[in-house]
């Protein structure tokens, strides 16, 4: 997959947490993981699916490029981060 335009593999030896993120990935960009949308009151389209103590948050554009916006913790401001994140597109775009 990529992330901010590169592409990501992770290793062999990963911990639990990572490990899980990663088949999270996986099931995203060949649409097992369909997550759900993003709620309208952050004011971003896109979804979005939890996985251990984190969230993924990511796109889909339309020639099928799947775009990792944030992965964040549980304890995270949400709505703060989501604002900024450049590759979810802002319901006024």
């Amino acid at each position: 997959f990529k992330h901010k335009g590169q592409a990501i593999k992770f290793g062999s030896s990963m911990t639990p947490g990572i490990a899980d993120l990663d088949k999270a990935f996986e099931k995203i960009t060949n649409g097992t993981l369909q997550g759900r949308s993003i709620e309208s009151g952050y004011g971003v389209i896109g979804r979005c699916a939890a996985c251990g103590k984190h969230r993924i948050y990511w796109r889909t554009a339309g020639d099928g490029t799947v775009h990792i916006a944030e992965i964040l913790h549980e304890r995270m401001d949400i709505g703060d981060r989501l604002a900024k994140s450049p590759p979810l597109r802002h319901l006024s775009d």
